[in-house]
């Protein structure tokens, strides 16, 4: 099964499950079966069941959960959503290494930070991110190796 295939059946999982808002999540697939999951979910609970159901589906070797929990309210929602939308623009454009790159959002203002291989990447990554609905800014700290 492709990464692509599967990413889109653990996506799937996750929005059925009761206690997740896959909005708040990126899935990232490698290597036949190796999955990242990253973002701000609202608590543990909802970060352990994320990452049981994608344990769940089949063709998932390893589940590397790499979210964080993050404060309740609108502001924070409306946050977590928009860093998993980039992180999910940047995981399916092939222009740039996805598990390079951190970002964190303050209202429309994204701040991309990591590093990735050539400064083309760092230049692709600042354009993916202002494509994504709701960023106005892009603070743009990735560092070329």
């Amino acid at each position: 099964m492709s990464d692509l295939a599967l990413r889109g059946r653990i996506i799937e999982a996750l929005a059925g499950a009761p206690h997740v808002d896959v909005a708040e999540i990126a899935v990232e697939c490698h290597d036949d079966g190796d999955v990242v999951l990253r973002g701000s979910v609202r608590n543990l609970r909802q970060r352990a069941e994320a990452v049981r159901t994608a344990r769940g589906v089949p063709g998932v070797r390893a589940v590397d959960d790499q979210m964080r929990t993050r404060p309740v309210g609108a502001e924070h929602r409306t946050a977590a959503e928009t860093e998993a939308a980039v992180l999910d623009a940047l995981i399916l454009d092939d222009a740039v290494p996805a598990y390079g790159v951190d970002v964190d959002v303050d209202g429309g203002e994204v701040t991309l930070r990591g590093a990735v291989d050539i400064a083309s990447q760092r230049d692709a990554a600042q354009r993916i991110a202002l494509g994504v609905p709701g960023v106005s800014e892009v603070r743009n700290r990735l560092k070329v190796w």
